[in-house]
């Protein structure tokens, strides 16, 4: 099983961060079980069939902002596509949320 990790500070307080994330409303359209954990800051999920796909993104508390956490792991071998496009995920997610905190700002 493969694993990746990557990482991205945003600068938007954790709470707004994790609330954003934990909102049904701003997940893409899926059809997989999503576990939201409120005290960790955490959400997972996992994909059932022929790659056996779990991942989970956190949410920590930094001194300005938060930092992300996004983790999959795979039944496949690794991939440097998947490295990639987790990478182009991970840096759509925090241009989307320094979007919302300047929002709010």
């Amino acid at each position: 099983m493969a694993r990746y990790e990557r990482t991205a500070h945003v600068s938007v307080s954790p709470d707004d961060v994790f609330d954003y994330l934990s909102d049904s409303r701003n997940l893409p359209a899926c059809a997989f079980p999503v576990r939201v954990d409120d005290r960790e800051r955490r959400i997972e999920w996992s994909l059932a069939g022929a790659t056996d796909a779990r991942g989970a993104i956190a949410v920590a508390e930094e001194a300005i902002g938060a930092l992300l956490t996004l983790e999959l792991h795979t039944g496949v071998l690794e991939d440097e596509r998947v490295a990639k496009g987790l990478e182009r995920a991970l840096a759509h997610l925090a241009r989307a949320l320094e979007e919302l905190g300047s929002a709010r700002r």
